[in-house]
């Protein structure tokens, strides 16, 4: 894959905008992972500039035909508050639909979002 390559720079100068062209045309045709390559590298700052709006389209495109791994990552954000305004209840919902699948983050997540909210009715 070009990840090998341009990303992870075996034998080659590390090009993580040039990683991000590649994987842009990689989603284009269905590659799931080069969805969410994209966002974890315009996430996290990596990719040509931090862009937490387009790393949360690049994660919501995937999110919406149930991938679970772009549910924890559009949950992460809402969770976090990473360029948009912390929704817990969002966040719970897209957790919620990964911890349904059966992975042990997105359950760990929605556990403490869950006793969050709880705590927070409680306290009204």
């Amino acid at each position: 894959m070009r990840r090998v390559v341009v990303e992870n720079h075996h034998g080659v100068e590390q090009d993580n905008a040039q990683a991000v062209h590649w994987y842009k045309l990689a989603a284009a045709h269905g590659h799931v992972d080069a969805h969410i390559r994209i966002g974890v590298l315009l996430e996290s700052g990596q990719g040509p500039k931090q862009d937490h709006a387009q790393a949360l389209h690049w994660f919501m495109l995937l999110a919406s035909k149930g991938n679970a791994v772009a549910q924890i990552h559009v949950g992460m954000v809402l969770d976090r508050g990473l360029g948009v305004e912390i929704d817990d209840a969002k966040a719970l919902v897209y957790y919620s639909k990964a911890a349904k699948k059966g992975d042990p983050y997105a359950i760990k997540n929605r556990d403490i979002i869950e006793a969050r909210l709880a705590a927070e009715h409680e306290n009204k």
